[in-house]
């Protein structure tokens, strides 16, 4: 019987373990610069970025799921990428500015 290769000693794994904890990151240092320039310029904490973050992926989500779920598109995936994002950008913004008009 053959042994299994260590996990740790894969360099599959160690680059999908990378890419992963980067993407990770940037998600986390988008949302930790959002924080510092509205602190940086209001002198206040605004904690309804998770929120305006939150309906964001959940346009994204959305359009994906008209567009016929992850495993049944029927267009090209840049092209539904780029859908998502578009539909995000535009919920995520809209949301800002009626945040900011209101509160």
């Amino acid at each position: 019987m053959k042994p299994r290769p260590d996990p740790f000693l894969d360099f599959t794994f160690f680059f999908n373990e990378v890419v992963n904890g980067l993407s990770l990151g940037s998600v986390y240092a988008l949302i930790a610069l959002g924080y510092s320039m509205v602190y940086g310029i209001l002198k206040l904490l605004n904690f309804a970025h998770g929120e305006i973050f939150m309906f964001g992926a959940f346009a994204a989500f959305g359009v994906l799921d008209l567009l016929g779920g992850p495993g049944g598109l029927g267009i090209p995936v840049a092209l539904a990428l780029l859908l998502m994002f578009v539909a995000s950008m535009a919920v995520s913004g809209f949301l800002g500015i009626v945040v900011e008009r209101f509160a």
